[in-house]
C-alpha cells in the first residue's frame, strides 16, 4: 500500500486536469475565486507531500492558464492564494 505522500501526489495529479479546466472555464468572479482557491490547495498538497518536481511540472502548465485569465492577477494575490508568480 502506498504511503501518505505517495497518495497525496497521486490525488493531486488526478485533480490537475479538473483544476486547470475550472480555471479556463470560470465564467464569473465567484467561479474564478473558487478555482483559484482550489489551485492553491492543490499546490499546497504537492508541497506538503514533498513533491517539488510534480509541483514544478504543474506550475509549468498552470502559469500560462493564469496569464490568460481576464484581468491580470497581481503578484500579492497570487502569493496569498499560493499560486506561482507570472511567467511573463
Amino acid at each position: 500500500m502506498a504511503d501518505a505522500p505517495d497518495r497525496a501526489r497521486a490525488t493531486a495529479a488526478s485533480a490537475e486536469p479538473l483544476v486547470l479546466d475550472d480555471l479556463r472555464t470560470a465564467d464569473d468572479k465567484r467561479a474564478l475565486q473558487q478555482a483559484l482557491r482550489q489551485t492553491g490547495h492543490l499546490r499546497a498538497l504537492y508541497r506538503t507531500a514533498g513533491a517539488q518536481a510534480a509541483l514544478s511540472q504543474f506550475d509549468d502548465q498552470l502559469s500560462p492558464v493564469l496569464d490568460r485569465l481576464p484581468g491580470a492577477l497581481p503578484h500579492d494575490v497570487r502569493r496569498r492564494l499560493g499560486l506561482p508568480t507570472s511567467s511573463s
